[in-house]
């Protein structure tokens, strides 16, 4: 949204922002949506003297990505397709640092497996001036699976010792 500001100038009597020409309707409060709007002021004496100018404000809509829960994985973890939202464009991606590529961000596709802990972020941003852009992130935790190992195990051994199991947890 914006707020248009005050209006300034030489031997204004009422000026105030309106939607149409001639100062008709008003506009009260901020614009949510891309408008011409027209500043409108004139005297109330005779001759009735009267001024305007047209401005047009574009209002771009921001990219709302939806919040992504952190990932607790065993060995690895392959990103899901990416996150949904509101106004989403073809810009959303997973990079591996914030701000996007404009930023030096490397993007990272979707299917790509992290077999390490990282944090990943996602990032959209319009292809409008001023751009607009939002982001998230969230933290991939990698544990190492546990690792059994058999030491000396003979199944085809009668009456003797088999040998011994050992279950390890590697840190």
């Amino acid at each position: 949204s914006y707020t248009l500001p005050g209006i300034t100038g030489t031997d204004l009597v009422s000026a105030n922002y309106y939607s149409d020409l001639g100062g008709v309707t008003p506009i009260v409060g901020a614009i949510t949506s891309s408008m011409t709007v027209y500043a409108y002021d004139e005297t109330s004496g005779s001759p009735t003297c009267w001024d305007q100018d047209t401005i047009n404000v574009v209002i771009n809509v921001t990219p709302i990505i939806d919040a992504i829960a952190d990932v607790n994985a065993c060995e690895d973890y392959t990103l899901p397709a990416l996150p949904s939202g509101t106004n989403l464009t073809t810009n959303l991606s997973y990079y591996d640092s914030s701000g996007g590529v404009a930023t030096g961000a490397n993007p990272i596709g979707v299917g790509t497996v992290i077999n390490s802990d990282q944090i990943v972020y996602v990032f959209d941003s319009t292809n409008t001036d001023p751009v607009c852009s939002d982001e998230v992130s969230f933290n991939v935790n990698i544990s190492a699976p546990p690792s059994p190992s058999v030491v000396g195990v003979n199944p085809t051994s009668c009456g003797g010792k088999d040998g011994s199991f050992n279950l390890s947890v590697l840190n």
